[in-house]
């Protein structure tokens, strides 16, 4: 929620530290509100499952998990600690005016597929990244770092997603 000018997970807001005598609430920025202080999240989620948020396994599927060594794991950060609460969307301005991007928290997800050693999508992930309305559409005004509350970068993660499609467009010419 938006309280006190600045983004917030309600669940973990102290009243007593916020250190003001009037206290003023609102909902998420970009959504419809449907009532009180909630929104409509379905434009949030439809992006988000846009992008297959999920791993796509490499063949052969392995009999029992795919593994990871520990450097593959770490070149994937604190990627995977998006809890989806929608802040960076509700404070992205491109999100405010085009319905049809895909907004920071998606694309910081695919970001953290495209790490992922286990992973067998790239190309079909570089494709829906990369659209008018994928990282192409970000602006870099870093919104979304400023008020995400697990100190996630989804503006990084675009920019990382925007070089390897260059890097990838490159060498195919």
């Amino acid at each position: 929620m938006h309280i006190n000018g600045k983004y917030r997970l309600a669940c973990e807001t102290q009243i007593l530290e916020l250190n003001a005598e009037t206290i003023i609430i609102q909902p998420l920025g970009h959504l419809p509100v449907l009532r009180d202080l909630i929104v409509d999240l379905t434009r949030f989620f439809e992006n988000y499952r846009h992008i297959k948020p999920y791993l796509i396994g490499k063949s052969p599927i392995p009999e029992k998990e795919y593994i990871q060594l520990p450097e593959d794991r770490s070149k994937i950060g604190n990627t995977i600690d998006c809890i989806l609460c929608g802040s960076c969307f509700g404070a992205c301005p491109v999100a405010g005016t085009d319905n049809a991007y895909l907004g920071p928290s998606a694309l910081l997800k695919t970001e953290r597929f495209l790490t992922d050693s286990r992973d067998a999508a790239e190309e079909e992930r570089l494709k829906i990244a990369n659209d008018i309305h994928g990282v192409w559409r970000c602006h870099s005004v870093f919104s979304c770092q400023e008020v995400c509350p697990k100190e996630l970068n989804p503006a990084e993660a675009i920019s990382k997603i925007k070089k390897r499609i260059l890097k990838k467009g490159s060498k195919k010419g």
